[in-house]
């Protein structure tokens, strides 16, 4: 079983735009802080549907759209001119990891 209380989840977020790749880890926050050891199993189950819920999210939800990734992609990785809505930034693999 993983460490989840010492370790947050971070994805991998690698991003194409004209020929360039914009590679970045995006964390989400680690809510095991304040939970008890024995709520460990629950928590793992919250965590892994959460990954379900971020994988929507860069495929399908909000993350998806240019306006957002151009945001994510001045954010985490370098100076990007923030883009209208659309679908041109391209998401290559979305990978979490449980460090």
């Amino acid at each position: 079983m993983q460490d989840f209380e010492q370790s947050p989840t971070i994805y991998r977020v690698p991003l194409a735009y004209k020929d360039k790749v914009y590679a970045f880890y995006f964390p989400i926050k680690n809510e095991l802080d304040d939970k008890s050891q024995q709520d460990l199993h629950i928590m793992t189950k919250e965590m892994d549907e959460r990954a379900v819920n971020y994988d929507y999210m860069w495929h399908e939800g909000n993350y998806a759209c240019d306006c957002n990734r151009s945001i994510f992609i001045n954010r985490y990785c370098c100076e990007f001119t923030e883009m209208a809505c659309g679908d041109e930034i391209k998401l290559l693999e979305l990978t979490g990891y449980y460090l």
